[in-house]
């Protein structure tokens, strides 16, 4: 017996269908139907006179499964579900629709054992229907409405993870609710064009043509679109083909509502709208206002006061999240500090203008537009030629005055160049550059430059400008809200998609934790509430005696290092530590080569600790000096600027901190807290992206090594791609459990990771690449250890102002910072993720910023309480600061090594200088 495929079977089985259905009625013989087209029977039937062809149908993928499918109707193109069709009378019979049959054997024969019980059963008594060519062919409106099932899940409820303990405290949040009028919302269709369409540009304009029929406002983006109406089922429409003028059938397919994350990006662009219609200027993400400009003539600046909006998807719904900000701008012209350059150096002045041109964000003022700079033409001028709109040549002095009459004075001043880029098409990959000529007499740099950001008068004048109190912050925040409420073209806009923006930003329930006991050698010291820094008079938790050091300077600064020696000794012993004579070295001279000499020649295997007096700080001395010291010649070293000693009045409080610095990075430890787990180790992660090795970034990782979290294990990855950063973090953590064994004599039974520099698009990256190298770190040690992780993403870079208030939030409301311990765990946090946000620092100017903390990993159980509290402890262990600060002390650590290393070094540390804060 010959071997029969599936492809036989299959036509067997068509053959005997058709047998059955010929006895009855018979019709011409069905042409085969070949297996690689899907096995799906499309048939060509006529149907009463007067209809002359009714299309086929595309054929599915074979993939899709074998099914019979009903005739497409021309003009309109789209495959319908069986009972959409009406049936009718027919000449040679009813219109039928197989059900679609799957590859399978057994789905082959259970199809055709119900495709007979169906042919036998009596027929029913259902009144009869048109055909579906009558059914197109009688509507004669331009709108034809199908009923539609539509196929829409509800999305799952938000995460809810909230803590209980602490001081309840009353607090408003940068937030907006946004409400969604009756009737009216965000919802889904697809879009088909009979004939096709596959210019997106054409597909937009044609549902243009119906727009006010739509409800007047639209999101689409060629694939998707988004009405601010609901149409039930399947609609038509009859439209125009913008160049053809031929008769095209547009048909929306009503998917459901949108999904809150979709209306979030549809409300993003309408704010976007919102801020131009109000008179605001887009710089990046943010929006601007000319108009308020801030000058500070002193310093030729002017600072613009903006915002910046985000609508997300949050716990409490999508709301709006607002914060006032500024841009600083300067008020002289590009042209301007040419000619300043080129007066004080009349050779090189290109080169020092390329320097300070090139990357720079200009403001073109005649337009208020901005524009990065790529180059500079030095060889035109205003009275060079480009090719306009129209074809004709014209000369960059002539577009001026025709076009923002404007008359240009330098006319032999060269041009800057900004190339942008332009997507021609969503659908087309590839981008159009475009290069701009711009006038450098009318652009104006933005920002500021390091001498500026060097000079404190300038840093001054412009905090006092910029840092904003709670309350002038929140009158910034209502003013918006007013604009908005008060301009009619935004409040037209927000009725097109049934939006209301609530008049007061959101009033919360936050939580005060308990404040923290500070533990030193000789007792504790308890912290009042409200205080988040302290002075260290009590002797030192890990006190280390310096026996032998030495301190290398130059000449001119002998008196200043014979003093700091003094002094060492003398208030070291206060602290605990006993200092013993340090040994001079004096430099030859003041180059880099005659440190580096003079520091190789007293480093010796018994020196503890070498001090470097510089007299001004040098980024390239540093480098070279920290190089031999962590790398070459492992040493603990401390670098002082010799001129932050030259006032006596504040030279013995910086020295103590240079001691209690110093006590780190030999192994010390400046006080403690008390941690409620037993065998815990806490870590930090934080990874530095610099220019100073393309494509390669620096992964710095440091934990604990003892339960009372006072000695610390640090180690560096290099990596140009997240699984290579993974593949070291697996490494980094499996040194630090066997230091945490070698310190404790037990490995940790809990972990806490706090990670650094995420962002929320990478939130997914760190549990899908980070989390599985630290799990597979433990099943390196034994099968038998599987200690409980838990991985907290920190966020200091965040939009989320809190405000704690007094009262109402009517007229002239009290607001100030928040005080040091404030969490807030519910309505403004995310969706989709276990996260919190707390209040750790103090702040006495301006308005403190809240770190935002989300739990991409937890498979310890933890408790929010515990998870908030164990956070806000850590923030007390950073010892190069007398106080808590921004975000956990080992994701602190991280930053700072990885940022040494990253900068500095470009190599991997002296293993031997892994047990200690030689980073500080």
């Amino acid at each position: 017996m010959l071997p029969s495929g599936r492809g036989l079977m299959m036509r067997k089985f068509l053959e005997s269908m058709q047998e059955q259905k010929d006895e009855a009625n018979p019709v011409p013989p069905e042409r085969p139907v070949g297996r690689g087209r899907a096995m799906l029977l499309s048939q060509t039937t006529e149907i009463e006179e007067g209809v002359k062809e009714i299309a086929i149908a595309r054929p599915s993928g074979r993939g899709r499964s074998l099914g019979l499918q009903a005739p497409s109707v021309a003009p309109v193109r789209r495959t319908m579900d069986p009972s959409e069709v009406p049936p009718g009378p027919s000449r040679g019979g009813s219109v039928e629709v197989a059900r679609p049959v799957g590859r399978g054997r057994s789905a082959l024969f259970a199809a055709f054992i119900a495709q007979n019980q169906q042919e036998n059963a009596s027929p029913g008594k259902s009144p009869p229907k048109e055909s579906r060519a009558e059914f197109v062919r009688k509507s004669p409106s331009p709108k034809m409405s199908i009923p539609y099932t539509s196929s829409y899940e509800p999305e799952p409820g938000p995460v809810i993870r909230k803590g209980t303990h602490g001081q309840m405290q009353d607090v408003v949040a940068n937030y907006i609710k946004l409400k969604v009028t009756q009737g009216k919302g965000v919802f889904e269709y697809t879009v088909e064009f009979s004939p096709a369409e596959d210019n997106i540009s054409m597909r937009t304009r044609m549902i243009n043509q119906h727009l006010e029929a739509l409800g007047g406002v639209k999101s689409y983006n060629g694939v998707r679109l988004f009405l601010s109406i609901q149409l039930n089922g399947v609609t038509s429409f009859k439209c125009t083909h913008p160049v053809s003028e031929s008769l095209v059938t547009m048909t929306l397919h009503c998917k459901g509502p949108g999904k809150e994350k979709d209306c979030a990006d549809i409300y993003n662009m309408l704010f976007r709208r919102i801020m131009a219609h109000l008179g605001l200027k887009n710089m990046g993400r943010k929006f601007f206002d000319p108009s308020g400009a801030i000058n500070i003539t002193q310093h030729r600046l002017e600072v613009w006061p903006g915002y910046v909006t985000a609508v997300q998807q949050y716990e409490g719904g999508v709301q709006l999240c607002c914060d006032a900000s500024h841009r600083v701008m300067r008020t002289d012209s590009v042209l301007k500090v040419i000619s300043i350059l080129a007066e004080a150096n009349p050779r090189n002045y290109r080169e020092e203008a390329m320097k300070v041109a090139l990357g720079a964000v200009v403001l073109t003022r005649y337009n208020n537009c901005v524009y990065r700079v790529d180059d500079i033409s030095w060889d035109r001028t205003p009275e060079s030629t480009f090719t306009n709109s129209d074809g004709r040549e014209i000369s960059f002095q002539e577009y001026y005055r025709v076009n923002y009459q404007i008359e240009i004075k330098d006319k032999d001043q060269p041009l800057l160049i900004s190339r942008v880029k332009r997507r021609k098409d969503p659908s087309n990959k590839e981008n159009e550059v475009r290069m701009i000529c711009l006038i450098p007499e009318l652009c104006y740099i933005t920002g500021l430059t390091d001498a500026m950001r060097a000079d404190w008068r300038i840093m001054k004048d412009l905090t006092q400008k910029l840092q904003l109190t709670p309350s002038q912050r929140y009158e910034r925040l209502s003013k918006f809200l007013e604009n908005i409420n008060n301009n009619k073209q935004s409040q037209e806009l927000l009725k097109k998609w049934g939006l209301q923006v609530e008049a007061l930003p959101v009033k919360l329930v936050a939580r005060v934790v308990k404040q923290e006991s500070i533990l030193y050698k000789d007792g504790k010291v308890d912290l009042p509430p409200g205080t988040s820094n302290w002075v260290v008079n009590n002797q030192l938790l890990v006190s280390k005696d310096i026996q032998n050091w030495a301190i290398l300077h130059i000449a001119q600064d002998t008196k200043v290092a014979q003093d700091f020696e003094s002094n060492m000794r003398k208030m070291c012993s206060q602290m605990g530590m006993k200092v013993y004579p340090g040994r001079l070295v004096k430099v030859s001279e003041n180059r880099n080569e005659s440190f580096l000499d003079a520091l190789r020649s007293t480093i010796a295997p018994q020196l503890q600790l070498v001090v470097i007096f510089f007299p001004s700080l040098r980024s390239d001395r540093y480098a070279a000096i920290k190089k031999v010291c962590c790398i070459e010649r492992p040493i603990t070293s401390q670098v002082i600027q010799s001129r932050t000693l030259s006032r006596p009045e504040k030279a013995r409080s910086i020295i103590k901190k240079i001691a209690m610095q110093i006590n780190c990075k030999l192994g010390g430890a400046l006080w403690g807290l008390a941690i409620p787990f037993e065998k815990l180790m806490v870590c930090g992660m934080d990874v530095y992206h610099g220019p100073a090795q393309k494509h390669v970034s620096v992964m710095g990782f440091v934990a604990t090594s003892d339960p009372q979290q006072t000695t610390w294990y640090s180690r560096v990855g290099f990596g140009g791609t997240n699984q290579e950063l993974a593949d070291n973090l697996r490494v980094c953590m499996g040194g630090a459990l066997k230091k945490y064994l070698e310190a404790s004599g037990f490995y940790p039974d809990r972990i806490i990771m706090f990670r650094d520099g995420v962002g929320d698009g990478q939130l997914k990256m760190t549990q899908e690449f980070e989390v599985p190298q630290l799990l597979q770190s433990f099943g390196d040690l034994g099968l038998s250890y599987k200690p409980k992780l838990t991985v907290v993403v920190c966020q200091k870079r965040i939009m989320t102002r809190i405000f704690s208030v007094q009262g109402n939030l009517g007229c002239n409301p009290r607001l100030q910072n928040p005080l040091p311990g404030t969490v807030l765990d519910h309505t403004v946090t995310r969706h989709d993720w276990y996260d919190f946000f707390l209040v750790s620092q103090c702040s006495n100017r301006g308005t403190v910023s809240p770190t935002h903390y989300v739990v991409v990993h937890d498979d310890g159980d933890i408790k929010p309480d515990h998870v908030q509290r164990l956070t806000y402890k850590m923030t007390h262990l950073y010892y190069n600061w007398t106080g808590t600060i921004s975000i956990p002390a080992p994701a602190q650590y991280a930053h700072r090594l990885a940022q040494l290393v990253g900068q500095h070094l470009h190599k991997d540390p002296s293993s031997s200088l892994s047990d200690k804060l030689y980073f500080l």
